[in-house]
């Protein structure tokens, strides 16, 4: 690593600025964050600046309690800036090496009104053991079991979550955590021995934490010259995501519900990535306004890696003189794929066999997702549209469509745990959704694996196929184009008469998202008592009704 350290770098899409004497040198690739400089005085670190995240990780290479002396120490806290440059800390955490080569663990909750706390030791995400009343600074043990053969304990993570009961609402809930490679035991109040991997404190009781989300975290080092991040994740959709290379990665979840990623350059290594760990299913969608234009020197490129971070599969989005996306795809284990063009959710176009370039189009990018077949080896990597586009095929033939699909022909394996979306040049976008699959569902074998009665593409957990859905006006069920009493009485006949509505969705006036009596009685009151607008008002609206329950729609005052 360079020996010289910027005051402050981005890593892992989050700007980390050194505390104390510490300086902070990244690696030439982007995958790593050396704190170095570090004394013994507990105030040398890196401090993490925060956006709108409520979740926030710190993953460290070996701080090893077997080659530190006693007494060497990790503490990590979370806390907000307010009025005056006053700190208001949301808790701290703190893991010690004990003189047998053990760790302490030990929490404080006191400036959120907490006068104890609570410890959960986990195994394997398993609480098997809990322990409230823990006094401010007390703690638990980790050591080796005494067997030789056991390592000893070596924390790996810590993580803080901090949630707000609803937006703008104050502060519920304040969870810190530490992982631990082993797992080793850890050693209760009564000297007996638990097996666990990791540690969980939150405070007893309620707390006072006023309205305002953690605006950084520290995490101060003692007792080794250096640590080594090897990764800084926050949450989004509650999945974990970080970024790469140089990439900028700010939440606003709460103001505006987006994920804003920048500075993807030339370098190839910048980009998004999300944790599909233990799923079928990861889906990245960008919101409509910045969905990726085929611009001159801009490629866009989704990469899905195995549990090694090797890249499995990849698929290419590369402009063409034509001013087109060109795709393609490749897997590693397989000379060829296959290729699906999508419209609305049927296929138009299918060929295998195929190497280079598949398919090209004019249309923006806007939404990408990978499914595992666990069956057959597949890595099946999607890449969707603004809307439905002329689509030229490798075989010269257009078809119209809104998806291009890519399989890899030859069973290949690993694929599936983490989602990368990158590339060069590409201009600031903003994500609405991420999403994964959960594990549940396997989407290609015609069985209903998770149990909620929906197989294979049918459940949402196997959302990466885009449907085009029609828009409609709301407040406009019967399609005429207009919102008047027609539609009122359009409303009350399918209520009561049996009467078929051409869209069901535009009866949901007040937004609930079902359509029952309320809905006339809101549209008449709009019509003649100056009640509030339909919502979404008079526009045309794109068709996102929640698929629980769906509300059906063909097609309704919009051209």
């Amino acid at each position: 690593m360079s020996p010289a350290a910027a005051q402050s770098t981005w890593f892992s899409g989050m700007q980390h600025s050194p505390s104390g004497q510490a300086v902070l040198n990244t690696s030439p690739n982007g995958d790593s964050l050396e704190i170095a400089n570090i004394g013994n005085s507990g105030e040398d670190g890196v401090v993490v600046q925060l956006a709108e995240s409520q979740f926030m990780e710190f993953e460290f290479d070996e701080f090893d309690p077997g080659r530190l002396p006693p007494g060497s120490a990790l503490t990590m806290e979370s806390r907000v800036q307010g009025a005056a440059g006053t700190m208001q800390s949301f808790g701290v955490i703190t893991t010690e090496v004990t003189a047998n080569q053990g760790l302490s663990l030990s929490a404080d909750f006191s400036q959120v009104g907490a006068a104890t706390y609570t410890a959960l030791v986990l195994d394997q995400g398993n609480v098997v053991y809990t322990l409230p009343g823990i006094a401010n600074g007390d703690g638990l043990v980790a050591e080796s079991t005494g067997n030789p053969s056991d390592p000893p304990p070596i924390p790996k993570a810590k993580y803080i979550t901090v949630r707000r009961n609803s937006v703008g609402g104050a502060v519920e809930f304040i969870q810190i955590c530490i992982t631990i490679k082993g797992p080793p035991g850890i050693k209760l109040p009564n000297n007996d021995f638990v097996i666990g991997d990791a540690i969980m404190f939150a405070p007893d009781g309620l707390i006072v934490a006023g309205t305002t989300l953690p605006t950084e975290v520290a995490l101060h080092v003692s007792g080794t010259p250096s640590l080594t991040l090897v990764r800084t994740s926050q949450q989004f959709n509650e999945i974990r995501v970080s970024g790469t290379g140089s990439a900028h990665v700010e939440s606003y979840e709460t103001t505006n519900g987006t994920l804003e990623v920048s500075n993807i350059g030339a370098s190839g290594l910048d980009g998004f990535a999300v944790n599909t760990a233990n799923t079928s299913y990861g889906e990245i969608t960008l919101s409509p306004a910045t969905a990726i234009e085929p611009s001159p020197g801009a490629v866009v490129a989704l990469r899905s890696l195995d549990d090694g971070g090797d890249q499995r599969g990849s698929m290419r989005l590369q402009p063409n003189a034509a001013g087109q996306w060109e795709f393609s795809a490749e897997f590693q284990g397989s000379d060829t794929y296959t290729m699906t063009v999508l419209g609305g959710g049927a296929i138009v176009y299918e060929a295998s066999g195929l190497t280079g370039i598949g398919a090209a189009t004019a249309g923006r990018a806007t939404g990408f997702c990978q499914n595992l077949n666990v069956t057959d080896g597949g890595c099946i990597l999607y890449g969707w549209l603004d809307g439905s586009y002329p689509i030229t095929t490798n075989s010269g033939t257009t078809v119209t469509g809104n998806a291009i699909q890519f399989h890899n022909d030859t069973p290949i394996s690993g694929c599936s745990t983490e989602l990368v979306l990158g590339g060069v040049n590409l201009p600031p976008f903003a994500v609405v959704t991420v999403a994964d699959g959960g594990g549940a569902e396997n989407c290609f074998n015609g069985t209903d694996d998770d149990g909620d009665g929906l197989v294979d593409g049918d459940d949402p957990d196997c959302g990466c196929i885009p449907i085009d859905l029609p828009s409609f006006t709301i407040g406009d069920p019967n399609g005429d184009g207009a919102i008047d009493i027609g539609d009122a009485v359009a409303m009350l006949g399918y209520l009561f008469s049996g009467v078929a509505l051409n869209c069901v969705a535009a009866m949901d006036v007040n937004g609930d998202n079902l359509a029952d009596i309320s809905d006339p009685i809101y549209e008449l009151a709009f019509l003649f008592s100056g009640g509030a607008d339909p919502v979404g008002g008079p526009a045309c609206t794109p068709n996102s009704t929640p698929p629980d329950p769906p509300l059906e729609c063909e097609s309704s005052g919009c051209p």
